[in-house]
């Protein structure tokens, strides 16, 4: 079942007002929300963004100021009730959408979602914000245009009518990671996905976070949100779902784009299915890794971190983008070979049937290294002593020049077990001999390790 990602506006009427204290003046507009300046725009949103459509992370003056009669108009997709924006508006039109930054704070009693705005250019300064385009007025000495002054704002952003649809754009997770121009600012929905991590809040207490999404093929994005957003403390939802929010992106200093996902707030979000996979039957194993270190080797209880190799390469937890996961990699160890094991907990199977084994993995650099996962019965103690049954999983690969951009969802593997007791091992094997060119030193990361039945 998919979602709809419409924004829903109910509007109050105030009833009981005293008829005498209302004066009959034709020069005032009325006081209800129908009412409208009509101006007319002389540029689409979209038409306004190619005046300065060309962002280079490396430069500090890539404002322009508007010295045309422009005028623009559009509906508020995104306002700062929540406490997740701050100083600013987000206003689309059939085109495009663009941030209005604004100074004051409550902004969306003046300029609520829903609320049809027009903005007279003329004297505002068109530029960037990390990356996303920005309506705002003289840059600071970074070159970013500062809020609109209150002084001005009276003069150059008109209050229209209210109570409008803003229809947000479906975009698949597949899709998420592009960073299209054409979604930045705008209102968008991403159908059944769900977090990847249910046992965290939605932000740090202190600091904005980013929180991981997947779609059951492994397609991943992140949202990132402010710790002073009202939702902040709150628990990430169960469940899976579409969720909406405004499409930034954050680029870096090399122009690495990293697409990001805002919440307005958690209405945005309708989190009613099972989740994927394994989670709607019997789990047995889930290892998620958010309670590793990343400081040292990997250490969990029950775990086993094994080097075949004395001082030999180990499996490490890293971070990135919000989510830890379990990494492993022979580059620069200067060792001729390479073969180490990350092997799980006994885990009883009890009376269950129909076991399997999935995963994601994503692999990095790949120049021969191998990540292959096993099953035992019987573990020795020792896995160069352990007779081990071979798993047919999908594992990430091929990725030479850099990282996969996705994580490849290992397929549900079998595990034929008879109910015995039983473990499940990753190897990793590779070289890095010292002055050869015969390197095979492939990064490989795990994650979402789960055993147990599918229903």
């Amino acid at each position: 079942m998919k979602h709809s990602c419409v924004s829903k506006w109910i509007v109050w009427i105030l009833c009981g007002l005293c008829l005498s204290c209302v004066k009959n003046n034709p020069d005032t507009p009325p006081l209800f929300f129908e009412y409208d300046p009509l101006l007319k725009s002389t540029h689409s949103i979209a038409a306004l963004r190619r005046l300065q459509n060309q962002y280079d992370p490396l430069s500090v003056n890539q404002s322009i100021l508007l010295k045309e009669s422009i005028i623009i108009t559009g509906i508020v997709s995104a306002d700062d009730k929540s406490g997740n924006l701050y100083k600013q508006i987000m206003i689309q039109d059939d085109s495009a959408a663009i941030c209005v930054k604004i100074d004051g704070n409550n902004i969306y009693n003046d300029f609520p979602r829903g609320r049809r705005i027009y903005i007279q250019c003329n004297g505002l300064w068109l530029g960037f914000d990390g990356g996303l385009p920005v309506l705002g007025y003289e840059p600071d000495e970074q070159g970013v245009p500062i809020p609109i002054p209150e002084v001005v704002l009276r003069d150059k952003v008109i209050k229209g009518s209210m109570g409008h649809n803003t229809i947000a754009d479906t975009i698949p997770a597949s899709l998420f990671s592009i960073a299209d121009p054409r979604w930045y600012n705008k209102l968008v929905c991403i159908p059944e996905v769900q977090f990847k991590d249910i046992d965290l809040n939605f932000t740090y207490p202190t600091s904005a976070t980013s929180r991981e999404l997947e779609d059951c093929e492994g397609n991943k994005f992140i949202t990132r949100n402010s710790a002073y957003a009202d939702f902040a403390a709150s628990k990430l939802p169960a469940g899976k779902g579409s969720i909406a929010g405004i499409y930034t992106v954050y680029i870096n200093s090399s122009g690495r784009i990293t697409p990001q996902l805002m919440l307005r707030d958690t209405h945005d979000i309708q989190f009613t299915l099972p989740r994927c996979g394994l989670l709607q039957g019997k789990t047995l194993l889930y290892e998620n890794f958010e309670k590793a270190s990343t400081t040292g080797d990997l250490l969990l209880p029950g775990w086993q971190n094994i080097s075949v190799q004395e001082n030999g390469v180990l499996f490490t937890c890293a971070e990135f983008g919000g989510t830890r996961y379990a990494r492993v990699s022979g580059f620069n160890s200067q060792l001729p070979e390479i073969n180490t094991w990350l092997i799980s907990p006994e885990i009883d199977p009890g009376d269950l049937q129909n076991l399997v084994l999935s995963f994601y993995t994503i692999d990095g650099y790949d120049n021969g290294a191998e990540l292959k996962v096993f099953l035992c019965t019987s573990y020795s103690g020792n896995p160069q002593t352990t007779l081990w049954l071979p798993l047919n999983a999908v594992i990430s690969k091929g990725h030479n020049q850099g990282y996969g951009q996705n994580w490849l969802h290992s397929g549900y593997i079998p595990l034929p077990v008879n109910g015995q007791k039983f473990r499940v091992g990753f190897q990793y094997k590779g070289a890095d001999p010292s002055g050869s060119a015969q390197d095979k030193t492939t990064t490989y990361q795990i994650d979402d390790i789960i055993v147990g039945t599918l229903k």
